[in-house]
């Protein structure tokens, strides 16, 4: 975990879902089977290649973290395993907050199958079961020939700028919303 600070945990597993590795060491001190996992059934039983889940609370450790995870086929296609790391989303903030976008800004991934949250700066457990599956802009991007949206949108009563992408290869969605007095703040003051 050394080279991987962003990651709270990591796993190989075999197609039983029995880890065959695992980090940090401390949890190798017992045997582990994850096949009652949403992210182990997807991969072996949806045929799913990359798996991301929604941003949850790990009570182990108290953070929120979100599962990333792809399988393993063998040459014949089949499963063989999977490999998961759990990200934690302090890693996502700092690279959230690199953007500088504005102090006012939400940047989050949501999952372009049903709009649940991922990460999201700001984030707070509150936020957890957040889903973006209501709005304009996710309507648009589940069409697949739509790889971005740009425009206004109401959350939570107030009027936001919004542009949002659907990433290449990975079921994501990147949104990054700006309020609207932010936008004009620049403009004397009033809009």
């Amino acid at each position: 975990m050394k080279y991987l600070p962003e990651a709270s945990e990591l796993f190989v597993v075999d197609r039983a879902g029995d880890a065959v590795a695992a980090a940090p060491l401390a949890l190798q001190s017992s045997p582990i089977n994850v096949s009652d996992r949403k992210w182990f059934r997807a991969l072996r039983y949806e045929k799913v290649e990359h798996y991301v889940g929604r941003a949850l609370m790990v009570r182990a450790i108290h953070s929120i973290t979100f599962p990333v995870a792809r399988s393993i086929r063998g040459s014949d296609g089949n499963f063989v395993g999977a490999v998961h790391v759990g990200v934690g989303v302090t890693f996502l903030a700092h690279l959230f907050h690199s953007l500088d976008v504005g102090s006012g800004a939400i940047v989050g991934f949501y999952r372009a199958t049903d709009g649940a949250v991922i990460a999201r700066v700001p984030l707070t457990e509150g936020q957890l079961n957040e889903t973006a599956a209501t709005l304009p802009y996710f309507a648009a991007l589940a069409n697949p020939e739509v790889k971005s949206w740009m425009g206004w949108s109401q959350n939570d009563g107030e009027g936001h700028l919004v542009s949002a992408r659907r990433l290449d290869g990975w079921p994501l969605i990147v949104i990054v919303r700006l309020p609207k007095g932010e936008v004009y703040s620049g403009y004397g003051g009033g809009y």
